[in-house]
């Protein structure tokens, strides 16, 4: 049986339909440059919190179409990949080889990633977001609602 090494940059996938919010609230997308807001200073950020919310509400969502925002390089030495390497490791009922696997652990936090993002969509951005475009992000305390969110899903956790 021949293995063949892991790639050393393994990427971190969003669906294609988030994007448009990652270019929004993110300081190094287009569309945050373009209106001079951004609530996450980068993609790495958004994306840890949305697996994290994605795993405190036990779901995950097997991505179909996606894009590339970043790559291990851009986040391995980053306070977030320890904790998406946590929610992995538990996710596969703690299964120490998860960790030794970052394409695998990489690959179940993507499925976290987008069900936290679906959920924040329903929650709160549908009806902030026309045409693919969110509408007014300056105006929407995007922050605060966010933090509400996340102690509600706390709060019903118990």
């Amino acid at each position: 049986m021949s293995t063949s090494a892991e790639p050393k940059n393994p990427d971190f996938r969003v669906a294609d339909r988030w994007r448009f919010l990652y270019e929004t609230l993110c300081r190094r997308g287009p569309i945050s440059r373009e209106n001079e807001y951004w609530v996450f200073e980068k993609y790495t950020q958004f994306y840890s919190l949305a697996a994290t919310i994605g795993f405190l509400i036990n779901k995950r969502n097997e991505l179909k179409s996606a894009y590339t925002p970043f790559t291990l390089n851009e986040i391995e030495n980053d306070p977030e990949w320890n904790s998406l390497r946590a929610i992995a490791w538990k996710a596969s009922d703690c299964n120490t080889d998860v960790l030794l696997d970052n394409r695998s652990a990489i690959r179940i936090c993507d499925e976290f990633s987008d069900a936290g993002m679906e959920y924040f969509y329903k929650e709160f951005f549908e009806s902030h977001v026309k045409d693919n475009h969110l509408l007014r992000p300056k105006d929407i305390e995007i922050e605060d609602h966010l933090a509400l969110m996340i102690k509600g899903i706390l709060r019903h956790r118990g």
